[in-house]
């Protein structure tokens, strides 16, 4: 692959400056690298600058915080209750999907929407 991008792009054709894999290294333990390469000229031959990058400590955090999202996802939709979540100005920014069985309203229907809109307050200010 690298070959093959590096020989396309030398021959003027539009590749990716950048791309990610996984290589073995000498010690036997895998690795992700970015590669990295720009087309140069070098003693007026054309060439290629490159660089190969360790990110395999990002590559990690990336698959534990996927794998954290996926199981929270999971537990989030499977909520008895309802749940939600509002923006500093009260608009509505997440709602579990309990809320269609509750109360017949989809989520989309009042995501983007002030929660004071949404809710019929009984309460007056003598209640607080």
């Amino acid at each position: 692959m690298i070959k093959e991008r590096g020989h396309n792009r030398q021959q003027g054709k539009v590749m990716p400056r950048a791309y990610e894999f996984k290589i073995i290294a000498k010690n036997g333990l895998e690795k992700w690298v970015i590669l990295t390469g720009n087309p140069i000229k070098y003693e007026d031959k054309p060439t290629a600058m490159i660089s190969l990058t360790d990110i395999t400590e990002r590559k990690t955090i990336e698959a534990a915080l996927m794998e954290s999202e996926i199981k929270y996802r999971r537990i989030f939709e499977s909520f008895e209750d309802l749940y939600y979540q509002t923006d500093e100005k009260g608009i509505i920014r997440v709602l579990s999907p309990s809320l269609y069985r509750l109360t017949g309203w989809s989520p989309d229907e009042l995501i983007g929407k002030p929660v004071t809109d949404v809710y019929v307050s009984q309460m007056t200010r003598e209640d607080f």
